[in-house]
This record gives structure tokens, sequence and C-alpha cells, in this order.
């Protein structure tokens, strides 16, 4: 692979750079072939009518989780598409989402993302994840900052703005999430716009079109937020919930049982402040356990 990252640090990665350059050939393979499956997927329903998975999820899971345990064995790895499985709170673990947005990828709107993160503790250290309909790939983490890579083309690195006010705050809100908490609707300063799978949400926001990604319903996992938020917290984003800065990935349970918002530095303070403001009491936040990323 002949490409330059204007100003990546390789000692900053958490692995060689032999194998970041073969993560990037991977999830771009990876993302071929889901296009190339598309045509022919059989597609059936998990939790319910809106929760998809199609064999091309189930083809994808197998390369991903394949690559990263021939490319990193003491690791442990993680896939939506795999039974859960506890582990050592030790051990570093990769996060996969062969096809974020599989309904989106069924209807064929272009709105999903192959993703994959490396979480260490409470922290997502490295992200990576590729928009196959736009080629476009996002990575990094925290250590050694992000970048957006038109693959063929050039690498921009990423740093990203606070908000500079809080009215007129673009927010990303799936529909759902609208309709079962209208009360959204009110959070001071919100200008909602149509949420679709988390990777394309994040990518608006590195993009600029939006200011934050905010999910609030309680249906998350680890999987959905380990590539993007640190991807997002390379570029100068922050991560939060409704009452605390960063996420948890306990060891125990993927699930997010909380606000999950990405944006930019200012929207973590904005949607507590909102929430505050405008959530009735039957949806007051869940106790968690701060942690600072």
């Amino acid at each position: 692979m002949n490409i330059t990252f204007p100003g990546l640090d390789e000692s900053t990665l958490p692995f060689s750079y032999k194998s970041f350059l073969h993560l990037l050939e991977m999830v771009i393979k990876a993302g071929k072939t889901a296009v190339e499956m598309r045509a022919e997927v059989d597609v059936t329903t998990k939790t319910g009518p809106e929760d998809l998975v199609t064999c091309a999820d189930k083809k994808l899971s197998d390369i991903l989780m394949s690559g990263l345990q021939e490319e990193f064995p003491n690791d442990h790895i993680i896939s939506e598409e795999h039974p859960w499985e506890e582990m050592s709170s030790q051990e570093r673990r990769w996060f996969i989402d062969p096809i974020d947005g599989t309904k989106y990828y069924v209807n064929e709107t272009g709105h999903w993302s192959v993703m994959m993160g490396l979480v260490s503790g409470n922290n997502p250290i490295f992200g990576i994840f590729y928009l196959p309909a736009m080629n476009m790939l996002y990575f990094g983490g925290p250590a050694c900052g992000s970048w957006c890579w038109e693959v063929g083309g050039p690498a921009t690195k990423l740093n990203m703005s606070p908000i500079t006010s809080a009215t007129n705050v673009k927010a990303l809100l799936s529909k759902n999430d609208v309709a079962k908490n209208l009360w959204s609707k009110t959070v001071p300063g919100i200008e909602i716009c149509t949420a679709t799978s988390i990777g394309v949400d994040v990518h608006e926001v590195l993009q600029s079109t939006a200011d934050v990604f905010v999910h609030i319903r309680p249906t998350l996992k680890a999987w959905d937020t380990a590539a993007p938020a640190a991807v997002a917290l390379g570029a100068g984003l922050e991560i939060g919930t409704e009452n605390a800065y960063g996420f948890t990935y306990p060891i125990e349970d993927p699930a997010h049982n909380y606000n999950t918002v990405i944006g930019r530095r200012g929207t973590v303070s904005w949607w507590q402040k909102g929430f505050m403001a405008a959530a009735t009491p039957a949806v007051a936040p869940a106790p968690m356990v701060a942690v600072v990323s």
C-alpha cells in the first residue's frame, strides 16, 4: 500500500506500522466484499423488524475476526455477529461491527460502514471505519491523532474545533429516538438532523455538516462505539453521556446503558444541561461511574 499520512508518528500507534497497513487493507477489502455481495444477500431479523442481519454481515465478521486473531494473537476479538464472551479486564479488546447500518446496506442508501475499534480498559485507543459508498476511510485514536482518507487519494489529519455557542447546535438523532423521546425537541439550542448509522453520523460531524451525534435509547453496544469513539477523540472531538464524560466498556456486558454522545468539544456539557432541562422524571439519567478519556 503506497500511501503516506501527513503528521503520523508511527511510534504513537498501539501496534506496528506493518500491522496498521494490514488493518487498512483488511477493512477496505471487507467493504468491497460487502458491495460485491449485495445483489445476492439474504436478510433475516434478530431482535426486531429493523434489526437486520445478512449473510454479508456474517461473512465480513468471519474475515475480520480471522484477520485480527492472526495479527494480534494476544488480544481478545469480539464481533457483533458472534456470541458474547466475558474476558479479562487486562486484555486489549477489538470490537468489530462488520456492517454498521445493515438496514441501509440492504436498502442500498450507502449509509453504512465497516468498523473495528481497539479498547483498553474503558479507553478507546484506536479505531478504523470505512464508508464504501463514499470510498472514505477514517482511522486514529487519542495518542496518534486521526485522519480522513479518500481511498486512492490524499489523506487529511483531522483537528476539530469546539462549538462556539450553545444555540443552533446541529444534533444527529434517529427518527425512532425522537419519536420515543419527544422532549428531545425542546432541548435548548437544538437543531435536529436525522441520524442514520453511527459511522456515517460521526463522518458527518467530522465533515462539519453536524455538531454532535446523540443516541438516547440504551440500545448501542461496544461494537457500535469503539471505532468511532477512538477516531473522534483523536480528531479533537469528545465523548460522553447524559451525566459523565467517556464511555464504559465492562467485561461482563457489551451494552451502553446510557445516552451516547459524540461531538465537538462543548457538546457533551451542552447535552447534559439540555437533558436536565428537557427530560421528564421518567427518563432520569441512569447512574454510572464517570470516566474521563
